[in-house]
């Protein structure tokens, strides 16, 4: 981890790393081998802020098979921002959770049934199939 350049940056910076933000990427990567042991799982998905965490993962992985090619990937997209700046994730407040025990259907709906206008041709042309020409 201490060759990650983000890392390096946060322990030098004037308000460092705290030990939980430092051990989140052993953690996640853990949690990648464990997956990719057990559960036949080959690639992580996150966001761009995750990027460090999930190479931690394929790079564990890739350590602990010890083989050529483990076959373990990572794939980032851009962070989703809500207008404000603000970003959409599990600790923010207002989280959009996809398991109905985690958020009542109704509210996964109406979440997106209330997305300000400004935001809906910029969340479909990042997250959907459609076209350019569909949306508009």
């Amino acid at each position: 981890m201490m060759s990650k350049e983000s890392v390096k940056s946060s322990l030098e910076s004037e308000q460092g790393m705290s030990y939980t933000e430092f051990t989140y990427q052993l953690l996640q990567g853990y949690d990648f081998l464990y997956l990719y042991h057990k559960e036949g799982v080959h690639v992580q998905i996150g966001c761009s802020d995750q990027w460090g965490n999930i190479t931690a993962g394929t790079d564990l992985i890739g350590r602990k098979i010890l083989q050529p090619n483990p076959n373990a990937y990572g794939l980032t997209f851009t962070l989703l921002l809500k207008s404000g700046g603000t970003k959409f994730g599990k600790s923010e407040d207002g989280a959009v959770w996809l398991s109905p025990s985690m958020l009542f259907p109704c509210k996964f709906y109406q979440h997106f049934f209330s997305v300000p206008d400004a935001d809906v041709t910029r969340f479909l042309k990042t997250r959907t199939f459609l076209s350019m020409e569909e949306i508009g």
